[in-house]
């Protein structure tokens, strides 16, 4: 049995190796690709799946002294947080990519337009979080946001606009939290009420959460 464990070991530390020399090959390529390059896109996502079908990859579009963020996802899988970990410690240094294990928080969250209501979008500020995380492991959120948009859910009588804005709530806590610890988040609900509890800023969270 340990033999066979220690080939599995050596075929995955040799697949993790084929990859970086991939990119090591196509660094130039990979720093350079525009959002709209699918071809390089395809290519670098294809080897990544050739190390397991559950890893994904990302290029960050920002540009911060003149290196980018390769980003190693698993899709919030938390089965395969320990593979990305192990894929981005046997990086080489490069000079302009950075690789990084599961999507970081990222300091920007970005807006959510509310096109089933004209003209109105939820902003970050207008997000405050009430979670229990009492057993140590699972986050159960309560959002409460804006009186705004907590009128615009109780004026609906469509039943719609509930799920629409949760959908950016999930989209907007992902982005503040980053992968890791929003891994933790295993249920989400919008207060309908203008409730009194202590909460967090959205974009403040992360600084609760372990």
């Amino acid at each position: 049995m340990q033999a066979q464990s220690d080939l599995v070991n050596d075929e995955l530390t040799n697949k993790i190796s084929a990859f970086w020399n991939y990119v090591s090959e196509n660094e130039n390529r990979l720093f350079a690709a525009r959002p709209n390059n699918m071809t390089i896109y395809a290519e670098i996502e294809n080897q990544a799946q050739l190390i397991d079908e559950n890893l994904h990859i990302y290029i960050n579009n920002l540009i911060i002294d003149d290196k980018r963020e390769l980003i190693i996802s698993c899709g919030g899988n938390t089965d395969y947080f320990d593979l990305c970990d192990r894929v981005v410690a046997a990086a080489p240094v490069y000079a302009h990519l950075i690789p990084v294990s599961l999507f970081p928080p990222i300091e920007k969250v970005e807006e959510f337009e509310l096109f089933a209501i004209r003209g109105q979008t939820l902003y970050p500020a207008d997000i405050r979080v009430h979670f229990d995380d009492d057993d140590g492991e699972d986050l159960h959120f309560l959002f409460l946001l804006s009186a705004n948009h907590l009128a615009n859910l109780q004026n609906d009588n469509t039943g719609q606009m509930y799920s629409v804005y949760l959908q950016g709530l999930y989209i907007m806590a992902f982005q503040a939290l980053g992968e890791r610890k929003n891994a933790r988040v295993k249920s989400a609900e919008i207060a309908l009420l203008p409730l009194v509890m202590p909460s967090i800023p959205l974009l403040e969270v992360k600084n609760y959460i372990h």
